[in-house]
């Protein structure tokens, strides 16, 4: 296989571009996660008031950790996913898997990638949460705040579960096991229906030459099929993310919303937020992921063909 660098930059690109542009609305999605009095507010009023309360500037809250951490977590996983992919179906191809090798390759791609990736995005995902929701930490800059919250709490603790042999610590990387839960099912879901090689009724491409065939330019259609995978990602990783904003958060305010993870991690966590508390800033998050993943499968579309891959 040719071209891996050119996938990563690709990947890089389109994950760094796509997931900054997004930033405005992941502030008040991760509020209403983490904020009391913006838990029960609209995402048109949340952007409003932070315009208002804090200025504009206030919307880009945690854009640099968001640039840095997911342009080297695209880098690595679409470089990653595109590199292991093809070798993977081979093997459940003499596995015996049959046909079913074309799409379950893929999928394994998708899932060792996103979990290489977890690794990479969840410091910064830590610094971005605690920037949003913590005021002493929004001014601090990226590596500012990166160092205080390493001073204060800790750099283990990745794996620890609170309530077992003390506190839990470690923002920085507590986060790991939480990002896993969001972003191994948001990888998944991704590539499966923007992978060519799933079956033609819930491939991306099917998908895209169903709008090709009509008058609408090659950006349009493959907008419109990256679109399906922004909705079924979303849904997918909806509760791997209100899980990370938890554990990674810290809120000033009264009936703080914020929670240590209780004994049994991230099972005991889940079971205390309930359906509610797990689909908080679910619709602010699904216009966040539709304009992530729109944006990035057309880029990555597009940057890949300017560096001449397929």
């Amino acid at each position: 296989m040719t071209g891996g660098w050119q996938y990563a930059l690709a990947g890089g690109v389109c994950a760094a571009v796509s997931h900054g542009i997004a930033c405005p609305v992941d502030v008040v999605k991760t509020r209403q996660q983490t904020v009391p009095s913006y838990s029960g507010i609209q995402l048109h009023e949340g952007l409003a008031r932070v315009v208002r309360e804090e200025g504009a500037s206030a919307l880009l809250t945690g854009l640099k950790p968001t640039l840095l951490g997911y342009g080297i977590e695209g880098a690595l996983k679409f470089g990653a996913y595109e590199r292991v992919k093809a070798p993977l179906a081979a093997l459940l191809v003499r596995l015996g898997a049959g046909g079913s090798a074309l799409w379950l390759g893929p999928l394994l791609a998708g899932l060792l990638a996103g979990a290489i990736a977890s690794l990479v995005v969840a410091p910064a995902e830590a610094t971005r949460i605690r920037q949003v929701s913590d005021p002493d930490y929004a001014g601090a800059g990226m590596l500012g705040a990166a160092g205080l919250l390493f001073r204060e709490e800790g750099p283990g603790g990745a794996l620890v579960e609170a309530g077992a042999g003390g506190e839990a610590s470690a923002r920085l990387f507590r986060g790991v096991p939480a990002t896993l839960a969001k972003q191994l099912p948001y990888t998944a879901a991704k590539q499966e229906v923007s992978s060519p090689t799933r079956p033609k009724q819930v491939s991306f491409d099917a998908l895209s030459e169903l709008f090709a065939a009509g008058p609408l330019p090659r950006w349009a259609s493959t907008a419109a099929a990256a679109a399906a995978a922004a909705a079924l990602s979303t849904l997918a990783s909806q509760p791997g993310d209100a899980l990370l904003s938890q554990v990674s958060c810290y809120s000033t305010e009264d009936g703080d919303l914020c929670v240590a993870p209780p004994p049994g991690g991230l099972a005991g966590l889940a079971e205390r937020l309930g359906p509610r508390g797990l689909l908080a800033g679910f619709r602010a998050r699904l216009v966040q992921m539709g304009l992530i993943v729109t944006l990035q499968l057309v880029l990555y579309d597009a940057v890949k063909a300017a560096l001449g891959v397929r």
